[in-house]
């Protein structure tokens, strides 16, 4: 799996709040599409700062159970620090490798927002995952389309051109599920059933719907957008210019938003593999 070391994931938490407000119709769609209820059993996987974990906590009520798995220790504590400030009493976060962690075989749901991408083998990983759901357990999880289909990727786009990253983008870390019929294969090869894949189209806001500047530095705060910081002054001006041209071709009452794509993903444990 891709390092998410400290310097990683405290990048990430800097910019959450954000992100929150941007992927929060993707909690809405795996709490519909898992149906989960009061006293459901529930795990997360790859439960970052915990906006999804506080969502099907309150979702499964007292007589369920919500467990955030992150590999990345800040993230796993800034969840557990999130669900006490709201007094959410029925979570668990810990800091494991979903790839490889043993733990019980009776959770409903697993569920993952953004998270099961960065994977090293993923017929491995989803194998392992299964082995955590109750027979006739679900799996849900959001992943991207094609980076063609993510505008949001485009300012990464045009800041390349003034950098030494001459990777494939549709190789880049948020992509690697991107083809619909490898995610087909993949699961089925870990055991699942009842496989669907639905698309999901909705406007992401960049910046958490403030100014252009602020939408920028966003970008900028980002693993790949940092990248901005080690230009020299007149490669700076030169991106930050054709950075802000998109951004503001895409300026809101609301704040910078983009088309962005993704995929709603759903399966079935059909037995208990032993």
């Amino acid at each position: 799996m891709p390092a998410w070391d400290s310097s990683r994931a405290h990048r990430y938490l800097a910019i959450q709040e954000q992100n929150d407000l941007a992927f929060a119709p993707f909690d809405d769609a795996l709490v519909a599409v898992t149906k989960s209820q009061p006293g459901y059993r529930i795990l997360d996987v790859g439960c970052g700062a915990g906006s999804t974990l506080r969502v099907f906590a309150r979702a499964v009520g007292r007589g369920g159970h919500i467990t955030g798995v992150d590999i990345a220790e800040p993230m796993a504590q800034a969840a557990r620090e999130a669900a006490a400030r709201e007094g959410l009493r029925n979570t668990t976060t810990l800091c494991a490798d979903v790839q490889t962690v043993a733990l019980d075989d009776s959770f409903d749901v697993v569920v993952s927002r953004l998270g099961v991408m960065f994977f090293d083998d993923f017929e491995k990983a989803f194998a392992n995952i299964r082995r955590m759901l109750r027979s006739g357990g679900a799996l849900a999880f959001v992943c991207w389309q094609t980076f063609e289909k993510s505008l949001w990727y485009e300012p990464y786009q045009l800041l390349t051109p003034y950098t030494d990253d001459v990777a494939d983008p549709s190789t880049d870390d948020p992509f690697r599920l991107s083809d619909p019929r490898f995610i087909t294969e993949v699961l089925q090869a870990a055991g699942y059933a009842d496989i669907s894949i639905i698309e999901l189209e909705y406007r992401l806001t960049i910046g958490g719907g403030g100014s252009l500047e602020q939408a920028f530095e966003h970008f900028v705060a980002t693993r790949k957008g940092s990248a901005f910081n080690s230009l020299d002054p007149d490669k700076q001006a030169l991106a930050r210019k054709d950075i802000f041209g998109f951004l503001e071709d895409h300026q809101t009452a609301h704040g910078v938003e983009v088309p962005a794509s993704a995929w709603l993903v759903s399966a079935v444990n059909p037995h208990q593999r032993k």
